[in-house]
């Protein structure tokens, strides 16, 4: 990873349950992704590839540290709760004021 990636993942866990019931769907993964590029995430079903991808945005993980763009996710989702609490809700179909 360098200081050059759009997304870096810095030590993510993501663990479900608690006690003998916990479960890591992640375990420390720590890595980058360049700007302009395309990856592959490749492994077997259960391995942890859908709850990565949900990390870099649309999931918190349990620790660690996610950077989009040199921006913390998890204070971008907060500013995004933020917003949407506070800007009402639209359709296409009603005109803004």
């Amino acid at each position: 990873m360098t200081s050059t990636d759009m997304v870096q993942l810095w030590s993510v866990s993501r663990v479900y349950g608690s006690g003998d019931q916990a479960v890591a769907a992640l375990d420390g993964v720590t890595t980058g992704f360049a700007p302009g590029t395309f990856t592959a995430v490749m492994g077997p079903s259960g391995s942890g590839k859908s709850r990565l991808l949900h990390c870099t945005g649309r999931d918190r993980p349990s620790d660690g540290n996610v950077v989009i763009d040199g921006t913390a996710v998890i204070g971008l989702c907060l500013l995004l709760a933020v917003a949407a609490s506070v800007i009402p809700a639209r359709t296409a179909l009603q005109p803004s004021r």
